[in-house]
């Protein structure tokens, strides 16, 4: 199940960068496991576009405890869950 879980998470992950690649072209930079803060957590995909920061988080149902962090400290956050 966890094999199924990655290919999953990376399939939407690679979908989501070429999405925003094609929307914002060379404007953006996006970034894979980013770490953040001082608790050493990393965010699945961040992107900076334009000044504002967005998180993009890719949780299956057992991991989906984090996504509320990641809304006190990105601009903007989008979280995505698969069962």
């Amino acid at each position: 199940m966890k094999e199924r879980s990655f290919h999953i998470a990376d399939t939407l992950k690679t979908a989501f960068i070429d999405f925003v690649l094609t929307q914002f072209g060379e404007d953006v930079v996006i970034g894979h496991e980013i770490m953040y803060g001082s608790s050493g957590r990393i965010a699945d995909l961040v992107i900076l576009y334009k000044g504002d920061t967005y998180a993009i988080e890719v949780k299956s149902d057992s991991d989906c405890k984090w996504v509320t962090m990641y809304f006190s400290i990105f601009l903007y956050s989008i979280s995505t869950l698969f069962l």
